[in-house]
């Protein structure tokens, strides 16, 4: 905030640049964590500026303490905040030669070490054999970081309605998320400018950016959710390259998240290039940031409003008996978690799965008894429920999901079991018992 001098109207301009940013937006509308984690890495970048620019024990204490938590949060933040933190030791938060002292490098060190035990411990928890969130193979690792886990790199540049990867046509799922990193030219333009103006004060900041950038683009240079491929068979190999299988990286499948790094950097030219510069400069650089937010960028497709008003049939379950839930279709990316807040019963699943272990052993004894007559199957799949304690079906109108192996036999159920009145509508509630 005030790296370059006095303080103007560039911390606004800075925040704006950050609060549209296209990546933030597309998170949202992912339902991803990292829309609010991307808060921890420009605090722990904040920290380690004020220990470049104050050396001494307290703000070297917390700038360790700042990526410890960005880090915890979630990986490809701390990541993120980590390069700007190297960069700030190396260079200097004015763009100078810094010098290597071990009163500079004990925040960076310390900070390190911290983060890397924290990586660690998180990692003992997550594996664990009754954990509930699954870790992925290395090799499903490598699968999804030469598919949908990697940046485009046309996609920083490319305006309007392009979206690299497309779930739309690369999902078999009907998954609706939407990998939008698109930089946007305002910002590109204001951070040129800043570059000009306050060299000296921008050299952290472009490397760390450029450094993400680079490692955003993961293993292999990726388009359209495949390699770019030389003479039909080698891919283009990228640094991250060197790093996908070293310690600290082996789970990030995700490597487009650091694309933060890039965005976090103009945010903070784009401050810089207008700071002091006039209240007048510093609205007209906000109003642009958001029209191009809003009109320009891929991310200009998503809808700005979403209805939280429940279904009926979700109100009315609130105050039926006690009793866990089930949802359909079994897919990711919907607002079943949502809806619980307002039912308020248990839902049989987890945070990174639709069904829990319970929820499949419900699932598959009704596969089993598919083919039964009907009294069989009603009486195989309500003692089975009971005994689970899963005592609802919530069956969704959900015009992306394609059929799969449930959807003849979720329709039997309903005609078998039926719907009570206040459970009809768009969302309907099947009782299993």
């Amino acid at each position: 905030r005030r790296g370059g001098g006095k303080v103007g109207f560039g911390p606004w301009v800075s925040g704006t640049a950050m609060m549209v940013a296209p990546l933030l937006a597309s998170h949202v509308h992912n339902g991803a964590t990292e829309a609010l984690w991307a808060a921890p890495a420009v605090w722990s970048v904040w920290m380690f500026w004020r220990a470049a620019t104050r050396p001494g024990v307290a703000y070297g204490l917390w700038a360790s303490v700042a990526l410890v938590v960005a880090t915890v949060c979630h990986i490809e933040s701390g990541f993120v905040a980590a390069v700007f933190g190297l960069s700030l030791t190396i260079l200097g938060a004015g763009g100078g030669v810094a010098t290597y002292t071990w009163r500079r490098w004990w925040p960076l060190v310390t900070s390190f070490a911290l983060a890397g035990y924290s990586v660690w411990a998180v990692g003992i928890v997550l594996g664990a054999d009754d954990g509930f969130s699954g870790q992925d193979s290395a090799a499903s690792i490598a699968t999804i970081l030469r598919t949908s886990g990697a940046a485009d790199p046309l996609s920083y540049l490319w305006p309007g309605s392009h979206w690299s990867p497309d779930f739309r046509i690369t999902s078999d799922d009907g998954e609706r998320f939407m990998h939008v990193h698109y930089l946007g030219f305002i910002s590109l333009g204001l951070g040129f400018w800043a570059w000009l103006r306050r060299r000296r004060h921008t050299g952290f900041l472009i490397a760390g950016g450029a450094v993400c950038l680079v490692l955003s683009l993961g293993p292999v240079l990726m388009h359209a959710a495949r390699p770019v491929l030389m003479s039909g068979e080698l891919a283009v190999p990228l640094p991250y390259y060197l790093l996908e299988a070293q310690i600290g990286f082996q789970r990030i499948d995700a490597t487009w998240n650091f694309s933060l790094g890039p965005v976090l950097c103009l945010s903070l030219l784009g401050g810089l290039a207008v700071d002091l510069r006039g209240k007048r400069l510093a609205l007209l650089a906000v109003a642009l940031l958001m029209f191009e937010a809003r009109v320009i960028s891929p991310s200009s497709a998503l809808p700005g409003t979403l209805s939280t008003v429940p279904e009926a049939s979700i109100l009315a379950l609130k105050r039926a008996p006690p009793g866990a839930v089930i949802n359909y279709p079994l897919l990711a990316a919907r607002s079943y978690l949502a809806e619980q807040s307002v039912h308020g019963k248990p839902v049989a699943g987890t945070p990174t799965e639709v069904a829990n272990p319970q929820a499949k052993r419900l699932w598959a004894r009704m596969l089993a008894e598919a083919h039964s007559d009907p009294d069989t199957f009603h009486r195989a799949v309500s003692t089975t429920a009971e005994r689970l304690g899963i005592r609802y079906l919530v069956i969704h109108t959900d015009p992306d999901a394609p059929p799969d192996i449930y959807t003849t036999m979720v329709r039997e159920l309903e005609m078998l079991f039926g719907v009570p009145g206040w459970g009809s509508g768009q969302t309907r509630v099947v009782v299993l018992w």
